[in-house]
Formats: C-alpha cells, structure tokens, sequence
C-alpha cells in the first residue's frame, strides 16, 4: 500500500518529490513542465539542493506547489 501524504510549509528535505518525479510519469510530466516555465531547474534544487537552498522563499513556495499538484 502507497499513500501520498502532502506537505506543508517548514517541511523542505533534499529529495522531496522525487519518489513522485521517478514513479508517476504524470507528476515527471509537471514537474518538466515547470522547469521550463520558470527557466531553471526547481527540480534539481528540490532532488538535490542543500539546506539553505531548500529554505529560499522563492525557491519553497515553488516546491509546495509543485508536490501538492504533482
């Protein structure tokens, strides 16, 4: 059994939605989509970003978007 639970703000870890990016190619769909909305790869910052880089406003306000509609 697999249960999708969604964040909330104060939450942001390295790796945060990357379960989702690699197994549901719907949630890859947007996440790709996003990137290229916002010219930058959020992505890699939410898979691989440092702590610091997680807890940027403008950087966590992206990440809870993207995982409560990924």
């Amino acid at each position: 059994m697999k249960a999708i639970i969604f964040p909330g703000q104060g939450c942001q870890r390295e790796g945060m939605g990357k379960d989702l990016y690699d197994n549901f190619p719907k949630a890859r769909d947007y996440f790709e989509y996003a990137n290229q909305l916002l010219n930058r790869r959020i992505s890699d910052v939410m898979f691989f970003g440092n702590e610091l880089e997680l807890l940027e406003t403008d950087v966590s306000q992206l990440k809870m978007k993207l995982i409560i509609r990924g």
